[in-house]
């Protein structure tokens, strides 16, 4: 199975672009499977409330998903958020625990298991017009992609050399959309990425 992960900031068209990525790969006849976000059936507070449990609990069901994905024989699984996420939003809320920081090691790790890390990012020009967020969400949502971005480019070369940088205009403005995907197939390609 090869596998996409999607990741980045709240609002940047993870969840469209998963969708789009989907619905490409069904046309070309393979096999595909979503990973959807499980942050939205967790029982804890998120964002700017989130607790080391919450981080724990979304590690655990989204790798529970891929896992679940693999064993079915998906040719192609696209993960609407990585193992990682939720230990960044820990990390903007400094709400780290010994039990935290472990588990992030394995996730870490577990990056390795994607075929091509999918990074967006949001577009300030886009965004200056097209915003939904208040004053106070923009403020911590910039603070997670600060976060993002600085601890991605503190991972180890052979998972840095797997990540594709995308903005959210080029998954929002639809005449982009079809080109970031395509952008995308020809980076899993690019990174050993094979479709049959």
């Amino acid at each position: 199975m090869k596998k996409i992960g999607i990741l980045g900031t709240h609002g940047t068209g993870k969840t469209t672009l998963s969708y789009a990525l989907a619905v490409f790969y069904k046309n070309k006849g393979l096999n595909t499977k979503i990973v959807n976000e499980t942050a939205r059936s967790c029982p804890f507070p998120l964002d700017a409330e989130m607790s080391p449990e919450a981080g724990l609990w979304i590690y655990h069901s989204h790798i529970t998903k891929e896992l679940e994905a693999q064993a079915r024989n998906f040719d192609i699984c696209i993960c609407d958020r990585t193992a990682i996420d939720s230990f960044l939003y820990l990390h903007v809320q400094s709400a780290e625990t010994p039990m935290t920081y472990a588990v992030e090691k394995n996730a870490i790790s577990w990056l390795e298991t994607y075929d091509l890390l999918v990074h967006l990012v949001p577009d300030k020009e886009y965004e200056k017009t097209n915003t939904l967020f208040s004053g106070e969400e923009q403020a911590f949502r910039q603070r997670t992609q600060d976060m993002f971005s600085a601890y991605l480019a503190d991972l180890p070369a052979e998972i840095q050399m797997k990540i594709l940088t995308i903005t959210s205009a080029e998954i929002f403005e639809q005449l982009s959309l079809p080109t970031a995907v395509h952008k995308i197939d020809a980076g899993c390609y690019h990174h050993a990425f094979t479709t049959v």
